[in-house]
């Protein structure tokens, strides 16, 4: 579907792949932090009589960010690695059926944070019930997505306010501000996943206009500016997330921003040679009349 950069200069070329082959594997750590920081946290949040969607629900960033490799695999072949020769229709067949079971991943994710909206924005305050009555109940008490089991030990220390919420159904509960808080975030994933819906589709759309020939015009215009508001957004994001104290999530917004920057680039640099081949086929209608 791309016509090979082999008219790129070497050292632009081994530069560019050094610095996607980094980002790479930046991603592929990150994954891992994110599997084993959301199994810590299922053991706070999941009861014995969990379902699968709970289950899902609780590992829904790696369920996300598994389906985001696959899907950056699939752009990088298409973008890059491979020729218009490597796409027969059963590879192209291929692609599109992985690309729909990724997007069922992702019609997920933003499933999960949408109930996360709606479940937060319903909570009822408890009544009239202290800390120290749920001590050593397996019952954690949260905010800011940091839990602590509540003890005889520890609840007459830990500061909360007055009323208590109970969430994931009750193995935690937390104060006012922190529901307020829990809110918030869960308002702020809503927007994360739709933006990069956003840039996904800005992606695909794009990849379709240069496969028929099309390298410039309004609607690649029109894309690029949708995926600038995207990315946008995501940067406000990266702001929030440092500000709330949740480094790793900035870091990995960041570094995932870059990821689909490096997709855009090949995309640009597509274009580029596209335009050079139609100028080098104008050149030779013209020299041959």
């Amino acid at each position: 579907m791309n016509i090979n950069n082999k008219t790129l200069s070497i050292t632009r070329l081994n530069g560019q792949q050094l610095i996607k082959l980094l980002v790479y594997c930046l991603l592929a750590i990150n994954y891992g932090f994110y599997i084993i920081g959301e199994w810590q946290v299922a053991k706070y949040t999941l009861t014995a009589n969990a379902g699968l969607l709970d289950w899902a629900a609780a590992f829904k960033t790696s369920i996300d960010e598994t389906a985001w490799f696959v899907l950056l695999i699939i752009f990088e072949l298409e973008t890059y690695a491979l020729s218009d020769d490597a796409f027969t229709p059963a590879r192209v067949r291929l692609m599109h059926m992985i690309r729909c079971v990724c997007y069922v991943f992702l019609a997920h994710t933003i499933y999960a944070n949408g109930s996360a909206v709606i479940e937060l924005a319903n909570e009822q305050a408890m009544g009239e019930v202290s800390l120290c009555e749920l001590a050593d109940k397996n019952i954690s008490y949260t905010r800011n997505e940091n839990y602590q089991q509540i003890t005889s030990d520890n609840c007459a220390n830990l500061l909360v306010g007055a009323e208590l919420y109970q969430l994931s159904d009750g193995k935690a509960v937390t104060d006012r501000a922190g529901l307020d808080l829990a809110q918030y975030m869960s308002w702020l994933d809503l927007f994360e996943s739709l933006s990069w819906i956003g840039i996904m589709l800005a992606i695909e759309l794009g990849v379709r206009l240069q496969n028929k020939g099309i390298s410039s015009g309004k609607r690649l215009r029109a894309l690029n500016v949708a995926s600038l508001l995207f990315y946008t957004v995501l940067w406000v994001a990266i702001g929030h997330w440092i500000y709330l104290g949740h480094y790793v999530y900035a870091w990995d917004e960041f570094v995932w921003i870059a990821g689909f920057v490096a997709i855009e680039m090949n995309m640009a640099d597509w274009r580029k040679d596209m335009k050079k081949q139609s100028a080098t086929e104008a050149g030779h209608v013209v020299s041959s009349a």
